[in-house]
């Protein structure tokens, strides 16, 4: 019995977990009160050094578990080199070099305090499977976590500014990266951060990302990449996705304006959203890629196409070359034997490298180019190979690049023998080819601005008219009509807009309607996932009044609408007469359930106020005055408001208050 008894006691004894050992130090301290060098287990609080970390890897080598979250580190000017050739250590980083190659070392806490992770900290870990990074922290440096074989996620915090060269290089379990909600400065991915992570899948960085380095992300895991969201992006480095075999799509936002040589070389990417913004595209970018298509026919200011850059792009069987085009490099369209036909708007033949074209049968590829610099292309060096025709987009009556209301307006022109001085395309304005311009070509280009609900393009806004509503209560169940007004020092007779709609609130059937500003144009919408495109055209020229109501909006509230809700009138399209198209800012109203603004919801005649995008309150007056800004914790600003449209950048997202005299208006800055 006593043997039987005795075998439980030691089986018991065998998984009896280890609490771990916690210690309180001061800094060079360590060492004193944590000398028991078995320890597997250590939670350290009070002030720790370089020192400090120099003894746990020298020493305390046994550990797996490490909490210095409830410590701080400090500043440390030694005679002797602790780490490399350092003599001096900043306060609240991680020493480089700090804990490399601990070999047995599996999570780590660091301090709350901590802001930088030093070079190669945690470089060459093999067991590190969790380490907790504090909010704070805005800095990880070259290889900090360099070799970790076992790490497989990361979740970075969202004041991060910069991820250095390497940091995860050569972390081959790493399948997960994310950041943690929150506000933070712009971020910065180095050179290989994530080159050779072959099982990194999902990445999540901070939307304020401003640049991929080069190879950041080569020979990894990725299978597709939505990056439209970072609209801060720039550049995506040399080779970023490079050796990413499973990488099929990937999404670029509209600000990035240079893909870097061999970015996506030999890539398995079929679908590439080419950004608006696009400046350059370096050699060897997408060479040998899978792409389906290249359709640049949005991009606005691309400048030049590097030496090899779509070499062996055999699929597309079109290219559309932006009109901003001044140079296309040696090779760059090499081998692509796909193609039947290039557009190209640019009105300046672009200058070429050698042998662009070279291995394509070139006279029985059509090139579409502006019909009155034909003869240049035709008289171009290598340009002249192709089958050079007259282009136009269908459509496009006014032949500036976009098929929108302008060309319903110089249709209608043409109709009414109206005499107009934009530019007038027959060919693209007789849609249906039959040599008359009537009202089937108007429905038509009508139908194509409504079938892009989805897929607005973003022009850049060259006036300060404005498309707007008014902030607005509704309670779920309830039904409510609101103006769309025009605010405007122009005389237009037709207008186009996109509604964004948020959760809980639709457009009813038939839910866009005249008003007696826009009595006798014609009246179009279509709506696509939770957006409206509302279009308003002029058969016999009439102007829209200003400050009027050109359109009203009749709206069905659910319980699905939150208390604080925005809807935005964007991608806004003001055509005049004689069929010229201005392009506004967007204007976003605050919508709340009546019990939420009671007391919030003052109309004013005199002055307005909405929140925008990246941290921006936009307050319009009609005098010079002062507005008081009230955050939701309470604290006050006071801000000088000059007669028209004012903005003010900076703001942290949230609700605030805008005070102007005795009236409110609450606003939503995101």
């Amino acid at each position: 019995m006593r043997k039987f008894i005795y075998m439980i006691a030691a089986l018991t004894l065998s998984i009896a977990p280890a609490k771990g050992a916690t210690v309180t130090t001061t800094p060079g301290g360590l060492s004193q009160v944590a000398t028991n060098t078995a320890e597997t287990s250590l939670t350290v609080t009070g002030a720790i050094d370089a020192r400090d970390f120099r003894y746990i890897v020298d020493h305390l080598t046994a550990l797996q578990t490490l909490d210095l979250q409830g410590a701080t580190i400090a500043a440390l000017e030694s005679e002797d080199h602790v780490f490399g050739n350092e003599r001096l250590y900043a306060a609240n980083t991680v020493p480089t070099m700090a804990l490399a190659g601990h070999q047995r070392l599996q999570s780590v806490k660091l301090p709350s305090t901590a802001t930088t992770v030093a070079p190669g900290a945690f470089a060459a870990c093999p067991a590190l499977t969790t380490i907790e990074l504090p909010a704070m922290l805005t800095e990880i440096g070259d290889h900090a976590f360099a070799g970790c074989q076992a790490l497989t996620t990361m979740t970075l915090p969202a004041a991060l500014t910069h991820l250095g060269d390497g940091a995860f290089i050569h972390c081959h379990a790493l399948a997960t990266i994310g950041t943690a909600d929150g506000n933070g400065g712009t971020l910065a991915v180095g050179n290989e951060a994530f080159l050779d992570c072959p099982v990194l899948t999902t990445v999540t960085l901070s939307n304020k990302t401003v640049s991929i380095g080069a190879r950041a992300f080569a020979g990894t895991g990725l299978q597709a990449l939505d990056l439209s969201a970072y609209t801060q992006l720039r550049t995506v480095g040399d080779f970023a996705f490079v050796n990413s075999q499973q990488l099929t799509s990937i999404k670029f936002p509209s600000s990035v304006t240079r893909i870097g040589s061999g970015a996506l070389l030999y890539a398995n990417a079929t679908s590439i959203a080419m950004p608006k913004e696009l400046q350059v595209i370096e050699p060897f970018a997408f060479a040998g890629a899978k792409l389906a298509a290249v359709d640049m026919a949005k991009v606005t200011s691309l400048d030049t196409i590097g030496d090899y850059a779509f070499y062996a792009v055999t699929r597309p069987t079109t290219f559309t070359l932006p009109g901003t085009t001044a140079y296309i490099g040696t090779h760059a369209m090499d081998k692509m034997t796909g193609l039947t036909s290039i557009r190209t708007t640019a009105k300046q033949v672009p200058a070429l490298g050698a042998d662009v074209w070279q291995q394509l049968n070139q006279s029985a590829i059509k090139l579409y180019v502006p019909d009155d610099v034909i003869d240049d292309y035709k008289a171009a060096e290598q340009w002249k190979e192709f089958d050079v025709l007259p282009g136009y987009l269908r459509g496009d009556a006014n032949n500036d690049g976009t098929v929108d209301i302008g060309d319903v307006n110089a249709i209608i022109n043409r109709m009414l023998n109206k005499p107009s001085d934009e530019e007038f395309v027959f060919e693209a304005a007789d849609t249906d080819s039959n040599g008359t311009i009537d009202i089937d070509d108007v429905n038509y280009v009508i139908n194509v601005i409504l079938r892009r609900v989805a897929h607005a393009p973003q022009q850049t806004p060259d006036t300060d008219d404005l498309l707007c509503i008014d902030d607005f209560a509704v309670e779920a169940g309830q039904t409510v009509t609101v103006p769309v007004r025009l605010s405007n020092m122009g005389l237009y007779t037709a207008v186009q807009c996109d509604i964004t709609l948020p959760e809980g609130l639709t457009l009813a059937s038939d839910g866009i309607s005249a008003t007696e500003s826009s009595a006798g144009h014609i009246i179009a919408s279509a709506t696509d996932e939770g957006n409206a495109r509302g279009d308003g055209d002029a058969l016999a020229g009439n102007t829209l009044g200003n400050g009027e109501a050109v359109v009203e909006l009749t709206l069905e509230a659910t319980d699905a609408l939150r208390p604080e809700a925005t809807i935005g009138i964007e991608h806004g399209v003001l055509a005049t007469a004689s069929s010229a198209v201005r392009h506004c800012e967007p204007s976003y109203a605050h919508v709340s359930t009546t019990t939420a603004v009671d007391d919030l919801a003052s109309a004013t005649n005199h002055w307005r106020a909405w929140g925008d995008q990246g941290g921006t309150l936009v307050v319009e007056s009609d005098t010079a005055t002062q507005a008081q800004l009230i955050a939701i914790n309470g604290t006050a600003t006071t801000l000088a408001v000059m007669a028209g449209r004012n903005r003010y950048d900076g703001l942290q997202a949230g609700v605030y208050v805008v005070r102007i005299g005795t009236e409110s208006i609450k606003v939503i800055v995101r």
